[in-house]
């Protein structure tokens, strides 16, 4: 009969957060993979920094030419208060979701750093069906004006997690773009290719992220021979409080 392989279904979670709030946006994400799992999904792939949202504001204000300001400092006080750490009671709850899901989840995250309790990063946070942690992975260079909200990363989270499913690494954004963190994990044998952009923002280029994850997923597909997974940030007006300072 020759061998078998795994056939399952993944889900790319496309929903905004809670905006900037931690809690709640842990309970929808514990929610909404219960959802997933319930339509049959065993992969499970959320959006780029959607704990607690994805930081859009400095862009905004350099969009508008506006310097920097008391009311940008105020968001990025909120942000690091609502962060994750982990371990912490928030991966907790993700990875008792996971189990009671029997999937594995990979969800993006600001993370606050343990050791210095401000540094953040951009993270993409894996769990397995059993609900263990399989590992994490920091953006390595925050792109733009990212690099007013997040550390950098250093490489040595670039790895390929054996799971259920396959062998599944993944990429934040515009690291899709770089060449040497894609043979990486190419190198370890990857299959499947999970990564998150933030929401569709033009860019002066009138290209929106929706394009250009587009081009980076399918290529990364016929360069890895790999499947690629990818969930799109979502945001809409309605979702941010009409006292949020920007």
């Amino acid at each position: 009969m020759g061998d078998s392989y795994p056939r399952f279904v993944a889900a790319a979670v496309q929903a905004a957060s809670v905006f900037l709030d931690r809690e709640a946006t842990v309970e929808k994400a514990c929610r909404l993979i219960g959802e997933a799992a319930d339509h049959g999904a065993r992969l499970i792939v959320f959006p780029e920094a959607y704990i607690p949202t994805y930081p859009y504001w400095p862009r905004e204000l350099v969009a508008a030419r506006q310097p920097n300001s008391e009311a940008c400092l105020q968001a990025q006080v909120t942000l690091i208060k609502n962060a994750v750490e982990i371990p912490s009671e928030s991966t907790r709850r993700l990875c008792q979701a996971a189990l009671q899901a029997d999937a594995c989840v990979m969800i993006g995250i600001n993370e606050r750093d343990t050791l210095s309790g401000g540094t953040l990063y951009n993270t993409q946070l894996y769990i397995d069906r059993t609900g263990q942690i399989l590992g994490k992975h920091r953006k390595l260079v925050p792109t733009g004006t990212e690099r007013s909200v997040w550390g950098r990363g250093d490489g040595s989270d670039l790895r390929v997690f054996a799971t259920d499913c396959g062998r599944i690494g993944g990429l934040i954004c515009w690291e899709n773009f770089m060449p040497l963190a894609r043979a990486a994990l190419m190198a370890q044998g990857q299959q499947i290719h999970v990564t998150h952009f933030p929401g569709a923002v033009p860019d002066s280029l009138h290209l929106s992220s929706a394009n250009v994850s587009q081009i980076f997923c399918r290529y990364y597909a016929f360069e890895g021979q790999v499947f690629v997974i990818n969930a799109m940030g979502y945001i809409t007006a309605d979702v941010v409080p009409d006292d949020f300072p920007l």
